[in-house]
């Protein structure tokens, strides 16, 4: 490598000023380039061509620990109840429903095969609930109330609407 960049080097310090240009008479004589005093500088430090030098791996980063952003739940149906937003005067409604929707196992798929999940069998596939909601019974509890109130205006008439359908 060091013998090309040294013959690179002599090219362009004593051929290239010598070579007349078409059309051009020149009577002064060449003079020394630039090219030629790095050459001899080049030649006088002996002085290696550069190298490629392997760049140091970068670390990556260490994965920042996962914080819950709500509390673990465990306990019985009063306890996520008591946490949840549905009103004591609508317990009775949504513990009907949700005992014949899982039998109060927020962590069950239904076996049918469709996309139910949790206390009161929602369809995720429709209503893609966030990744939390899979491991919080409260957080399915407050879910469950939106729907009530939502489709059927309050619990008992959810309540009247899966006994007349046998689901919600």
């Amino acid at each position: 490598m060091r013998s090309l960049l040294i013959v690179v080097a002599l090219v362009l310090a004593y051929v290239l000023p010598t070579v007349p240009i078409a059309g051009v008479e020149s009577e002064v004589e060449p003079q020394r380039s630039f090219k030629a005093e790095v050459f001899e500088e080049i030649v006088a430090r002996n002085i290696d061509a550069p190298t490629k030098v392997a760049a140091k791996p970068v670390p990556k980063p260490e994965p920042k620990p996962v914080t819950p952003t709500r509390p673990t739940y465990t306990g019985n149906k009063q306890a996520w109840l008591t946490a949840s937003n549905i009103p004591r005067s609508d317990w009775q409604y949504a513990d009907h429903i949700i005992q014949k929707e899982s039998g109060w196992r927020y962590d069950v798929w239904n076996g049918s095969g469709s996309s139910a999940y949790g206390l009161c069998q929602t369809m995720t596939s429709i209503h893609k609930p966030p990744q939390s909601f899979y491991s919080d019974p409260v957080e399915q509890l407050n879910w469950c109330h939106n729907y009530a109130t939502g489709r059927y205006s309050g619990w008992s008439n959810a309540y009247d609407a899966w006994i007349s359908k046998n689901w919600w």
